[in-house]
């Protein structure tokens, strides 16, 4: 019995160490990257969510108060978000998984606006890539995500 239970654990220490490929230090900052995209992403669809329903709230209450001149000011801010909205589902559209590493993207795909959220966070469409292709791929998607960011803000400034 006692060789029985020392196979046992053999076994599944073998099973354990053959499972687990050691990631290079370029795919885990990738990884790493990846996370901050799908944080930074998960914090744009909400603000953008945000912004896009305070500007309709007071693009009604502009008109309501027959401040057509108001209203036309907002609305041309909103349609700067809405395009604005549409990159962010671009580029989120874009975001794949790291090859290796699985996560919950963390949000909600019923937002209550007319996008088809629907990720392909399949990492096979970067296997058999380069760790460092995949890093370059991550890296320019975070950039993609604070260049919106940037504009979400500066657009915020604006309205005020």
């Amino acid at each position: 019995m006692k060789s029985f239970l020392l196979a046992a654990a053999a076994a599944v220490l073998m099973l354990a160490a053959g499972c687990g490929e050691e990631q290079s230090a370029t795919l885990k900052e990738a990884i790493s990257v990846h996370d901050e995209v799908v944080r930074l992403s998960n914090e744009l669809h909400e603000s953008l969510v945000a912004e896009l329903g305070e500007k309709a709230d007071e693009i009604q209450a502009a008109f309501a108060e027959g401040d057509t001149a108001l209203a036309r000011q907002l609305q041309r801010l909103e349609a700067e978000l809405s395009a604005l909205d549409m990159r962010f589902h671009e580029v989120s559209e874009a975001v794949v998984e790291v090859p290796g590493h699985a996560h919950d993207c963390g949000h909600d795909h019923e937002h209550g606006h007319d996008h088809d959220h629907a990720h392909d966070h399949s990492a096979s469409s970067l296997e058999g890539m380069s760790d460092e292709a995949i890093l370059e791929i991550q890296q320019a998607l975070k950039e993609s995500m604070e260049a919106i960011r940037a504009e979400l803000k500066a657009l915020e400034g604006s309205a005020e």
